[in-house]
């Protein structure tokens, strides 16, 4: 079977599973993340809140740097044992507002 292009993923994620129930993931870079919605890639061996950010950092076959598309790092994960980094797009102030007070914004 030919090797598939674009972000590492996890092998048979589950449809419909939380992303509290999923395993950790580690690439042979080293780095590791958990959800079936991250995006890590290959390449550059950045970690990406989700595929968009990914497909928006790869432009004729080369990577782009997170930082210079304007997506910001987010650590997810309370513990050093549980921690980790993902770029994201930032939040708008509408976003922030809404999620504020919430302790959802670190529990994946």
């Amino acid at each position: 079977m030919p090797r598939r292009k674009g972000p590492a993923r996890p092998p048979r994620a589950a449809v419909g599973v939380t992303e509290t129930a999923v395993a950790w993931f580690t690439h042979r870079c080293g780095k590791k993340w958990r959800g079936v919605s991250r995006a890590h890639c290959g390449v550059c061996h950045e970690t990406f809140g989700g595929v968009t950010g990914f497909d928006e950092h790869r432009r004729n076959g080369a990577c782009l740097k997170p930082a210079a598309m304007g997506l910001e790092i987010r650590t997810i994960g309370e513990s050093p044992e549980t921690r980790y980094d993902v770029w994201v797009s930032p939040m708008t102030e509408e976003e922030v507002e809404r999620v504020r007070g919430h302790e959802q914004l670190t529990a994946f």
